[in-house]
């Protein structure tokens, strides 16, 4: 056994060491590269997620003065019912007070009427 070294080995574990860097630089772009994707793709993410929270600001916004509308027609609503219903009770208001009128006209006919017959000196017709 020689305790020369063996050239021929020593250019083999060389040219071994080589492949290794070789491997291990495009490895490394390989790494670089899908770094570079996620944080393009975390940015894009972060650019959406604003854009989705600003259209749901926006949305949630619109909703709420749509509800704000929808509630401001819906108490002019109630507004004109209840204005109507104070309408109605002083016209019924208005009809008793009419009624008892006529009643009361109806009456005051009935007893002059009876009244005429009393005063009335000719008999009546039918005796």
């Amino acid at each position: 056994m020689s305790l020369k070294p063996d050239m021929n080995s020593f250019a083999q574990l060389t040219a071994m060491v080589g492949q290794l860097v070789r491997q291990n630089q495009t490895l490394l772009g390989h790494i670089d590269r899908v770094a570079n994707s996620m944080a393009e793709m975390a940015q894009d993410l972060r650019a959406q997620q604003s854009a989705t929270t600003k259209g749901l600001a926006s949305l949630r916004s619109e909703m709420h003065g749509r509800f704000d509308t929808v509630g401001v027609r819906f108490d002019e609503s109630e507004e004109r019912l209840v204005r109507l219903e104070r309408s109605i009770d002083s016209l019924r208001s208005d009809i008793l007070r009419l009624e008892n009128g006529v009643l009361s006209a109806q009456q005051s006919a009935l007893q002059a009427h009876l009244k005429l017959d009393d005063d009335d000196p000719e008999p009546s017709r039918g005796t």
